[in-house]
C-alpha cells in the first residue's frame, strides 16, 4: 500500500461486491487491498494496516463478528483506532 494514499481493505465475499466499492475508492484516490472473508481479511492486516476497513458481516470460512472478535484478541491489532464499517455503518474498531 503506498503511504501518499489513504488505505482501505474490503473484507467480502461477493466478488460483484468488491469491485465495485475498489472502482468507488480507486475514484476518490484511495489504495485498496481486498479479502473474500475474515480469515483472508486477518491475512491481509499482518502487513500495513489500513486507515478503514469494509466488512461484510456474512461471510464464509469466517464472518466478519469472528473477524472482529479476533481483532479485539490480538496484540498487534488491540490498539489499532481505525474505522471498521459493517455494509455502510462506521464504528471504531479495537
Amino acid at each position: 500500500m503506498s503511504e501518499s494514499e489513504q488505505t482501505v481493505l474490503v473484507v467480502d465475499d461477493d466478488a460483484d461486491t468488491r469491485e465495485m466499492v475498489r472502482r468507488l475508492l480507486e475514484k476518490a484516490e484511495w489504495d485498496v487491498d481486498e479479502a473474500d472473508n475474515g480469515l483472508s481479511g486477518l491475512d491481509r492486516l499482518a502487513g500495513e494496516l489500513p486507515d478503514i476497513i469494509l466488512l461484510d458481516l456474512m461471510m464464509p470460512e469466517m464472518d466478519g463478528f469472528e473477524f472482529l472478535a479476533r481483532i479485539g484478541e490480538d496484540e498487534r491489532w488491540r490498539a489499532w483506532e481505525g474505522p471498521v464499517g459493517p455494509r455502510g455503518q462506521a464504528k471504531r474498531g479495537g
